[in-house]
């Protein structure tokens, strides 16, 4: 909640502010190059090295406009990226989430019953993403199982080459568990759910490409000088697509200038600039959390902690895990982690313009009790500081019961400090409760539907159907029962209520004292029967 609370407030107090692009289009003897503005250490620049100044996006155009210009560098580079690395859960949390819009708990359901139900996957619940020697001996087995299970795959299992060995493949990085990836089962003769079918499929075309070559694209970056001004143009060009002809349309990719050239055929020359125009941008806060960017966090939870020392501690309780870096939770605990908090009114989750899954955001009263709370309890510092006290235990510097005598000290301290200042939480448009007064009414959800309850339970144990959202306070709990001024308890001295059974003309009287005082007796005549004695 912590992590979700800070990425909310980052977005309600941001302050919108602009910042200058200059984009130049530049003539040379084999053509027009688009290139854009470097600002220098002189200019006024943000924390991104964007230009804030509108004058001196002024200054730079009327300096350059029109100008001479030269090429003063040009670096080619061809980078070689493999195919990712096998699932574990997490990854494929986020997969499910970003191309399918599951909640987390949905892909872990439909792998396990992948797993236990049809023995088509391995075991699911793994933080791992690397395969050992044993699993590159027997890939060809895994191969043919899923070409009898998903056949749209096996023109992408026939292009694939079994010889190729990728470095998914080093049995000293994995952990607990392996990668999650098909078994050597076919399930041709096994009726799966739609949804079965998507992540056994995904799961199955990441195996399938580690049997793919790298992609390979040529990195251009020319640098262009005038004036003094540095104007930078970048090109990426494929030139052999390995693996990612799988994923045709799925990998996202740079963005970059359009240009008129290939910029590996140019050389250094001298031009012109053309024009020169300034686009005026406004800065934007940090995206909200949705599923798979939620799921990552709690993965990489580390570098939310400010502190270097504590920071460091977290990292180095995943430093055997190269899936992980100072993670919280665990892959069989984050879906329900997830889960938990998508039920609780301190959250929500919404549909927003501009992003492909439910937005997660604190409520106003989320907002206000997270900053109730000790900072270290809000970011993952607890977690951090739990580490250095496990990495002590292990190390023999420290004891279970100490650590443990800790947690009672803090606990304790904390618990005095809300007993002596209260907890001073806003209710807006609270409603209070009609029977003591002093609580308020709040939605619960009960194995009926939806109920109101007094937030003062077990000390008020008043409750209120709901009707359309809000309380019906007409229901019985709403006491209209008389107590009598002639019957009194001969045990507390209370006065006795005549109550109506649950059978329709029947009544008995119980003393108004309940529940310190439980004297019960029948009727009869409308009055308490006390030679029949006490009901029991």
């Amino acid at each position: 909640m912590g992590l979700i609370n800070t990425r909310t407030l980052a977005n309600l107090n941001h302050c919108e502010s602009f910042y200058y692009v200059l984009s130049g289009a530049f003539s040379f003897s084999k053509g027009n190059i688009n290139a854009k503005h470097v600002p220098g250490k002189d200019d006024n620049t943000d924390e991104k090295n964007r230009l804030t100044s509108e004058l001196d996006a002024l200054m730079i155009q009327e300096q350059c406009l029109n100008q001479p210009a030269s090429i003063t560098g040009i670096n080619t580079k061809a980078e070689n990226k493999a195919a990712p690395l096998p699932f574990n859960l997490s990854t494929l949390q986020q997969t499910c989430a970003k191309q399918h819009g599951y909640s987390a708990d949905d892909p872990l359901k439909l792998v396990q019953s992948l797993y236990e139900t049809h023995k088509l996957l391995t075991y699911p619940r793994s933080d791992c993403r690397y395969l050992s020697d044993e699993h590159y001996a027997g890939a060809s087995k895994v191969l043919t199982a899923i070409a009898g299970t998903a056949p749209g795959l096996n023109a992408a299992i026939e292009g694939g080459n079994p010889q190729l060995k990728h470095k998914a493949f080093n049995g000293s990085k994995i952990t607990a568990h392996h990668a999650i990836i098909p078994t050597e089962k076919s399930g041709a003769s096994i009726t799966l759910s739609p949804k079965e079918r998507t992540v056994y499929e995904l799961v199955a075309k990441s195996f399938v490409a580690l049997f793919y070559p790298a992609s390979v694209r040529d990195k251009t970056r020319l640098e262009i000088d005038c004036q003094g001004r540095v104007f930078v143009a970048t090109q990426s060009n494929m030139t052999a697509q390995g693996w990612e002809v799988l994923y045709r349309g799925e990998i996202e990719e740079e963005r970059e200038s359009k240009q008129e050239l290939d910029l590996r055929e140019v050389s250094k020359d001298t031009g012109t600039n053309q024009s020169l125009d300034i686009d005026k941008k406004k800065t934007t806060p940090p995206k909200y959390f949705v599923e798979s960017s939620l799921l990552a966090a709690m993965t990489r939870a580390a570098k939310f902690i400010e502190d270097p020392t504590l920071r460091a501690a977290l990292e180095a309780k995943d430093k055997d895990n190269a899936s992980e870096s100072g993670s919280i939770g665990t892959e069989a605990t984050r879906a329900a982690i997830l889960k938990k908090l998508a039920n609780n009114p301190l959250i929500t989750l919404s549909t927003e313009k501009g992003y492909k899954e439910k937005v997660w955001k604190t409520t106003e009263q989320g907002q206000e009790f997270c900053a109730l709370l000790p900072k270290e309890i809000v970011a993952p510092d607890t977690s951090a500081l739990w580490a250095q006290k496990q990495q002590a235990i292990r190390a023999g510097e420290s004891t279970v019961e100490a650590f443990v005598s800790d947690l009672d000290d803090y606990l304790a301290l904390r618990i005095s400090d809300v007993k002596t200042n209260g907890v001073p939480i806003t209710i807006k448009n609270k409603i209070s409760c009609p029977k003591c007064q002093v609580g308020a009414l709040v939605k619960r959800k009960g194995k009926h539907g939806p109920f109101w309850a007094c937030n003062r339970y077990p000390e008020c144990k008043s409750h209120y159907p709901d009707d359309n959202g809000k309380p019906n306070l007409e229901d019985k709990n709403k006491s209209t029962l008389a107590i009598s001024e002639t019957e009194f308890c001969k045990q507390c001295g209370k006065p006795l209520i005549r109550r109506p059974a649950k059978k329709a003309g029947v009544f008995w009287w119980g003393c108004s004292g309940y529940p310190k005082c439980t004297i019960r007796f029948f009727d009869q005549n409308g009055k308490p029967d006390r030679d029949k004695g006490e009901m029991r």
